[in-house]
């Protein structure tokens, strides 16, 4: 009976600090999903629409065209060129996409022929901007579902991206080159994975997939994190990137040359085809849904709360963007039991925003939260500079010089750590005397524990903004599920000291206990522990911005009184706070909160300096 109340109590426990959303996964379909289908025709790989065979016999051209497509084509091309007729692009675009489908097994080159085919007679007369964004123009999806053919079999086949091939056609030969440079342009080797956007179906996702109709292929593109790219780029995680990505065709006037363009939807959202300026097609969703679906199934904060030591490895600030020395860096960090996937959300509702995708780059700082606060606040600390050293080391980039952090939960605590000065606040606490004049500390011991309890704010990070952060702590860790979860927590303390911390002279009453008890991130988090409310006596530097988002479960609640059900509103309120935002929501719920993260967006758009509206 015993043991299976400990069970009982550890899924409670779980259930009641686990900060995330269902995790999402991705179908690859076999065809386009939902209205992103073109015709019924390029979907069956066989048949003609009825439309197509009734303008072929209207117009006395042959109706099987299986038996010599070549001569079809080019047949109905030069009809087309005396009577042009949209009827007859679109059946001329039927015959081509249906006969690459036919032909991309055994013969590739043919296939790519004739999809570019498809796509030059869906572009022939151009498109307006009104065209692109409405969605609704057969052509523009014609062009856009050949493009995603075009670039799948390429991706499949062994031509190298690099060279400029020839592909024989049905009544003259096109010569494809790619694209190498130019703004937003990204070269395809980049990933290891293409995904057409369309053919993704998600699963178990509760949030709006934000897509924008435009011209060309929305695609999804994944960069592995192999081992040695990781050597080179320390800030790419283990699981990769997933990025928006768009290929676009562009035709020379003769149709014989062909261009083929990758464009980083991170970084530009639009083309200029034939004197207008055109929106590209986008999935902004898309990616962080596959990125996740590369992610480990089981929750993995709940391991790395128990046995955080094994997990150390996995600590670290991370990239989920590819570095823009022009844009401003945002940190999200993680809560208690959790993991980067809980803003998954967010990142879905601000990506989706083209002002904040043009002035900011994401990242994450992911940690074992079983570790004590303040071992956590220095590692991310530490990452901070390594990741300044490496992009801004001269620190003259205007843009590195703008940080933003933005902590949930225990994250909070973190984030707040990295926007003050430590002054004494903790060594008078834990020390009668300055660290270096302890004798019986060895001179690794003293780095450590300097590293935890004596140090400066980041003059880099300009604002913070703390989301059911529990500044004074939480009820919920000196309770039962609590004191479970303390028990539970395994690990050495020379992983967060480098060696064993001797009890010596020199040491206050309560550095002793705190070492006897050994110290973790559930014991951190009692109400007004020592080490939250040495944090709280900590100056904030002067120039950071500091703004709360705090969860109320109970609407009716008088807001004072209030809780999100583990943070109370006495915990995460701060007079410091130059705004606070109370939302309706759970402590468990409240990253995927959508008036929270709209707050978040207000916020980054203060940051930049443009004008806010919630519609724009």
């Amino acid at each position: 009976m015993k043991a299976n109340t400990s069970l009982y109590t550890l899924a409670v426990l779980q259930a009641v600090f686990l900060l995330s959303c269902a995790s999402p996964s991705v179908k690859k379909l076999n065809h386009p999903a939902g209205e992103a289908s073109t015709l019924s025709a390029l979907l069956d790989q066989g048949r003609l629409s009825p439309e197509a065979r009734s303008y072929l016999k209207k117009q006395g051209l042959p109706e099987d065209y299986r038996k010599d497509p070549d001569s079809t084509v080019a047949g109905l091309r030069k009809h087309l060129t005396e009577t042009p007729s949209d009827a007859g692009r679109m059946a001329l675009i039927e015959i081509c996409n249906i006969t690459a489908n036919r032909a991309e097994r055994k013969n590739p080159k043919k296939a790519v022929a004739y999809h570019l085919a498809a796509a030059e007679a869906a572009i022939a007369n151009g498109f307006a901007s009104s065209q692109v964004s409405s969605g609704h123009d057969k052509f523009i999806k014609a062009y856009n579902d050949s493009t995603e053919e075009v670039v799948q079999i390429l991706f499949d086949s062994d031509v190298p991206w690099d060279d400029s091939v020839v592909y024989p056609g049905p009544d003259k030969k096109y010569r494809l080159n790619l694209r190498k440079s130019g703004s937003g342009i990204v070269a395809p080797d980049f990933y290891d994975d293409l995904y057409p956007a369309d053919y993704l179906k998600f699963e178990d996702i509760k949030f709006e997939r934000h897509i924008t109709k435009g011209i060309g292929a929305a695609l999804v593109g994944h960069r592995e994190g192999l081992p040695e790219r990781r050597k080179v780029d320390p800030f790419l995680a283990s699981l990769g990137m997933s990025l928006p990505v768009n290929a676009t065709l562009n035709f020379s006037s003769g149709g014989n040359r062909v261009e083929l363009a990758f464009h980083d939807l991170m970084v530009t959202d639009s083309i200029r085809v034939a004197g207008h300026q055109l929106p590209l097609a986008a999935d902004h969703s898309a990616p962080l849904a596959v990125f996740y679906d590369y992610a480990p199934k089981h929750n993995i904060g709940m391991g790395a709360l128990m046995h955080p030591d094994e997990y150390a490895d996995k600590m670290g600030l991370f990239q989920i963007e590819p570095f823009q020395p022009d844009q401003i860096p945002v940190i999200f960090v993680h809560g208690l039991m959790s993991s980067p996937r809980t803003w998954f959300a967010a990142f879905n509702q601000l990506n989706s925003d083209t002002a904040l995708r043009e002035r900011y780059q994401f990242l994450v700082f992911a940690y074992p939260t079983g570790y004590p606060i303040p071992y956590s606040a220095a590692n991310l600390r530490r990452a901070i500079r390594e990741f300044q050293q490496k992009y801004d080391p001269g620190y003259n980039n205007p843009a590195m010089r703008k940080m933003v952090v933005i902590g949930h939960s225990m994250g909070g605590l973190l984030a707040s750590a990295q926007v003050r000065e430590s002054g004494d606040a903790f060594t008078s606490k834990f020390f009668t005397k300055p660290i270096d004049q302890i004798e019986g500390f060895s001179e690794q011991q003293k780095t450590a524990l300097k590293d935890l309890f004596v140090y400066s704010a980041n003059p880099a990070l300009t604002r913070a903004v703390f989301v059911a952060a529990p500044h004074r702590g939480s009820e919920i860790a000196v309770k039962s599920i609590g004191e479970l979860g303390v028990a539970l927590i395994k690990f050495p303390l020379k992983a967060v000291t480098a060696t064993s911390i001797p009890v010596v002279d020199g040491m206050t009453e309560l550095a002793r206990t705190l070492l006897a008890s050994r110290p973790d991130g559930i014991k951190d988090l009692e109400p007004y522990a020592p080490e939250l409310m040495a944090v709280l006596e900590q100056k904030i530097r002067k120039g950071v911005i500091i703004h709360s988002i705090i969860g109320r479960h109970n609407p009716k609640d008088v807001v004072e009184n209030s809780t999100d059900t583990v943070v109370p509103y006495w915990s995460s309120h701060l007079d410091s706070a130059v705004s606070q935002k109370v939302v309706h929501a759970k402590h468990t719920t409240i990253t995927g909160n959508q008036d929270s993260n709209e707050e978040i967006r207000r916020i980054l758009y203060l940051h930049a300096g443009i004008p806010y509206s919630k519609d724009n």
